[in-house]
């Protein structure tokens, strides 16, 4: 059987609240409240559905490379790049047009133009609406050490406390865990493993929207993870590495997504030569695992799982506050990216006008 041997998760769903930013026409951008239960003794695999506020937003004229060129702008050179002067990791989203979905990392920007990390998609830009947004860190995701989203919990070194670990496409874990001091009046995110004698902060360390987290909890109770920040209702466009490279990539609603509206129209073939998803399955070993579900090269529109079964796409539900792992099939090394992206569509949500 393929699998990847994770644990699971269990999510609930708080609420969503109304936010406060209108556009004239449109709807308010709500925010959401979604906390996640880490089982006692299990590892789970935690990503947020929601984004972090706007900094700025404006129009695309043009596109050379991976640099958008920007109507208008008037920015500082450099003020969304990190960097000496700037620990905030910034992502471009573009919202309408051909290329509607797209989110990038910005690695630069002068004064009318954007540079990101990706491909960018083709596809006439004039136009096209974007937003600057910051992204994701461990402080703004997890909270800060000393006052967390959640109880994970802390300790004087890694094998007395809950652990969470950044997953890299080639499988590998870099873990990192909540310190304290030994009378907890100090408290810091730190790398597992020392720099020399020295504890390495990854407070600042970008947790990528749209992918997640590895988190084991070690105490005999529950733990519990609050993820909150703003609700998209648009299509996101993701990038995905070829085989044999591993894809976290985030349920994008803030509730329960069956399988078969994920969009995840991938390449069909067999149990090896697919492009595959994988969801958490609680049964699978004895701390839980990733079962392997992908489309039949007979029939493109019927699912099976790892044991070549045909199974209902409607049946399979993808949990808040999880993701799926995507690889790609045997021999397909190439990546998903630009116009072959995977394109991921949330079910929109509608908020009441505010009253007069």
């Amino acid at each position: 059987m393929n699998k990847l041997s994770l644990t699971g998760l269990t999510a609930t769903l708080l609420g969503l609240v109304a936010g406060s930013h209108l556009q004239a026409g449109n709807l308010a951008t709500p925010s959401g409240i979604l906390q996640v239960t880490v089982p006692a003794g299990k590892r789970v695999l935690l990503a947020t559905p929601f984004v972090r506020p706007e900094a700025s937003r404006g129009s695309i004229v043009g596109i050379a490379d991976k640099t958008f060129t920007i109507s208008g702008a008037t920015y500082t050179a450099d003020q969304y790049k990190v960097g000496t002067s700037n620990s905030t990791p910034y992502i471009l989203e573009i919202l309408d047009g051909p290329n509607i979905g797209f989110v990038s990392f910005i690695t630069g920007n002068s004064a009318n133009t954007i540079t990101v990390e990706d491909t960018i998609p083709t596809g006439n830009p004039s136009n096209t609406r974007y937003v600057v947004r910051e992204d994701w860190t461990v402080a703004t995701l997890l909270g800060s050490a000393s006052s967390p989203k959640g109880n994970l919990a802390a300790g004087t070194t890694v094998q007395n406390a809950d652990t969470i670990s950044f997953f890299s496409p080639n499988g590998k874990l870099e873990t990192f865990f909540r310190w304290r001091n030994s009378n907890s009046t100090q408290f810091a995110w730190y790398l597992s493993a020392k720099s020399g004698t020295n504890w390495v902060s990854v407070a600042d360390r970008r947790v990528p929207f749209g992918q997640g987290l590895l988190v084991e909890r070690k105490a005999l109770s529950a733990g519990k993870v609050n993820l909150d920040g703003e609700v998209r209702a648009t299509r996101l466009r993701r990038e995905i590495a070829g085989f044999p490279r591993w894809n976290l990539v985030a349920n994008p609603n803030p509730f329960e997504n069956p399988l078969s509206d994920f969009g995840l129209e991938m390449a069909p073939g067999t149990a090896s030569s697919a492009d595959s998803v994988y969801l958490w399955d609680s049964n699978q070993g004895s701390k839980g695992g990733l079962v392997q579900y992908y489309r039949s090269s007979s029939s493109p529109s019927t699912w099976k799982n790892s044991a070549g079964s045909v199974i209902d796409p409607t049946a399979i539900k993808v949990a808040p506050g999880t993701a799926v792992v995507v690889q790609r099939g045997q021999g397909r090394t190439s990546a998903l990216a630009g116009d072959s992206a995977l394109k991921l569509n949330p079910i929109p949500v509608l908020v009441p006008p505010l009253a007069p």
